[in-house]
């Protein structure tokens, strides 16, 4: 399996795209024409150095989307009682039963 450099996606070796990200998971050396992971500085065929890929902009961290997706992972009590106290919860005593 081979990892996208994008996404992180587990993809097959026989891939030449990412089908999560569409990402490209192989370069092609410009002086002997082979297929390299994108990882590669050089090219194992024939040593040559391959251009480095180009690097994307930061993003911007989307702060809204987060906390709707956080909401929905959590119970709603929960949540009511985060957002009034500003993320400040007391501390809290549980009965746990634990199995081993």
């Amino acid at each position: 399996m081979m990892l996208c450099p994008n996404c992180r996606f587990d993809c097959p070796p026989d891939f030449d795209f990412c089908p999560k990200c569409g990402q490209a998971l192989h370069r092609t050396c410009a002086q002997c024409g082979s297929q390299t992971p994108p990882d590669f500085a050089f090219c194992p065929k024939c040593g040559n150095a391959l251009a480095a890929p180009p690097e994307e902009p930061a993003r911007e961290l989307e702060t809204e989307p987060m906390v709707e997706r956080l909401q929905r992972l959590m119970p709603a009590e929960y949540a009511e009682r985060l957002l009034a106290t500003r993320g400040q919860v007391a501390p809290e005593r549980r009965t746990v039963t634990m199995l081993f």
